[in-house]
């Protein structure tokens, strides 16, 4: 059974002037014995207008009071104040005002209660500028001296007339303007395109990266507050920010990646018909950048240590249980990351021909991004040959029978310390074989980690998809060899018409050369 409004305000230890009959659906109130009711909905709006109904009905009891209208008056103004901040959320500017017209307001109504009302509202009781300011300076100083405050022609400042405007022209179906209620929408949103436009992972890497958002913000505040000094404030705190995990200060590639995402809402909001938020002009603003204090080379020196070397690669193959030899292999031989592992399909597998012929996962919906032909080493495909499941699509499959990404990430976190390799990250291992192919050749590492094409011909003109290149063969076959799993590559040299000719007349039987 559902749990009405006026439950729920019972629960919370909120005392009502009248209560909620279930029996009759209604409200009541008893004075004098006598029990009135009052049919209005079990809502805020019900009981709001219920107890308007009781106070006309007590003063048509006890006689017309003078200056009951004064009250009620005031007391009308105000409740429409609340319900502003109760449908469009708090500005974090506001935070104080809001708690003392809650306190108005309830002192008000205490003090309406009383059976002689006074010609003006007493409100020096509750308003003293010593004792509330902030409300003091906002509804009864108005800059000129002199308020009609406490007076029945007493009118809200021009700031809440506009406020109440905009809220009766919008209607009923306005959604709540809090930063707390945009955040949720935007994460129920790309939730949903997780999987569909998106990667089930990007999505959860956005949600990832916008708690820092959440946790900085004041969530109850309005959607306005997020301008062109809140950007710049924002930038600066996230960019001193010390990460609650590890105790020490974000690095530049996090700073930048939170700022973005953070960037991606903002941008999104601005978008959405019902939401009030204009995107700030300072929002694609080419200075919110971040910069690494000790240096970028430090950082890639720092990095360049992590490498695994030939030791290190071959305890792990030869001592690790089945089937993360065969991951470990591939993330060498194919530069492959976690996600291609557990996205490699029986169509991207050709052991008859001793390769994998596939496009790079992350990439796999851009029209720029080539479809590369892998030559494996035969411990590769004696690997791949032990680990394989029996999914219908997928090569590798969990224990479960699902896929393997997240759980190959699991078991490394909690058992690489078992077997020797503490602090050995698993993308380090497709970043040494850039490195070794790079050296092999500086313009091979692309074509190995299979990034975008970056020319338009490449693009649009030359479709070599999926076709064996010689010259990444030979790198491939440059890093087994390194790593002790085939030979070098044969090298292969261009001769001039001047040296073939001149070979012939040394003798030399051209036909036996290699070509």
């Amino acid at each position: 059974m559902a749990i009405g409004w006026a439950d729920r305000q019972k629960a919370n230890g909120v005392k009502l002037e009248i209560t909620w009959f279930e029996n009759r659906s209604t409200w009541k109130k008893k004075q004098d014995e006598v029990v009135y009711y009052f049919k209005y909905p079990n809502s805020k709006e019900g009981y709001e207008a219920a107890l308007r109904a009781w106070y006309l009905k007590k003063t048509e009891l006890s006689g017309t009071r003078n200056n009951a209208d004064l009250f009620q008056h005031h007391i009308n103004l105000f409740r429409e104040v609340q319900k502003w901040y109760d449908r469009f959320g708090t500005p974090n500017t506001e935070g104080v005002i809001r708690e003392q017209i809650d306190a108005f307001l309830a002192w008000l109504e205490n003090e309406y209660q009383k059976p002689e009302l006074p010609q003006r509202l007493p409100f020096g009781g509750f308003s003293r500028p010593d004792l509330r300011p902030e409300f003091c300076r906002t509804f009864i100083e108005q800059g000129t001296g002199y308020t009609s405050f406490g007076l029945i022609h007493y009118q809200l400042p021009a700031k809440w007339i506009d406020r109440l405007d905009r809220m009766a022209s919008s209607g009923n179906s306005k959604e709540p303007q809090t930063i707390s209620h945009w955040l949720e929408k935007y994460i129920s949103r790309v939730q949903k395109r997780g999987g569909r436009f998106i990667k089930e992972r990007s999505a959860d890497d956005r949600r990832h990266k916008l708690r820092h958002f959440s946790q900085y913000a004041d969530g109850l505040a309005h959607i306005q507050t997020i301008d062109e000094p809140y950007l710049e404030t924002y930038h600066a705190e996230l960019d001193e920010h010390v990460s609650e995990r590890t105790g020490v200060e974000l690095s530049k590639d996090s700073k930048t990646d939170y700022f973005a995402v953070f960037r991606m809402f903002v941008r999104w909001c601005s978008q959405q018909s019902t939401c009030e938020l204009t995107a700030p002009a300072n929002l694609d603003s080419k200075e919110f950048g971040f910069r690494e204090p000790m240096g970028t080379g430090r950082v890639r020196q720092e990095k360049k240590l992590q490498l695994w070397t030939v030791t290190e690669f071959k305890h792990a193959i030869e001592t690790l249980p089945k089937p993360y030899p065969a991951y470990l292999m591939l993330m060498l031989n194919c530069a492959f990351r976690h996600i291609d592992i557990s996205e490699l399909r029986w169509s991207d597998l050709r052991l008859d021909e001793r390769r994998i012929i596939i496009q790079r996962n992350k990439l796999n919906q851009q029209a720029s991004a080539p479809v590369i032909s892998y030559p494996l080493f035969d411990r590769t495909v004696e690997l791949i040959k032990e680990s394989m499941g029996n999914h219908p699509d997928f090569v590798f499959t969990n224990k479960t029978g699902g896929q393997v990404e997240m759980s190959i990430k699991l078991w490394w976190k909690r058992n690489s310390p078992e077997f020797g390799l503490e602090g050995k990250r698993l993308d380090f291992i497709r970043k040494t074989g850039s490195t070794i192919i790079s050296r092999y050749d500086h313009n091979l590492d692309d074509l190995y980690l299979g990034e975008t094409l970056s020319t338009t011909a490449k693009v649009h003109y030359s479709f070599r998809d999926g076709e064996a290149c010689q010259h990444l063969d030979d790198g491939i076959a440059q890093l087994g060899a390194e790593f002790g799993f085939c030979e070098s590559p044969v090298k292969r040299i261009a001769l001039t018409k001047e040296v073939l000719a001149e070979l012939e007349r040394a003798g030399v039987d051209l036909t036996k050369l290699v070509t």
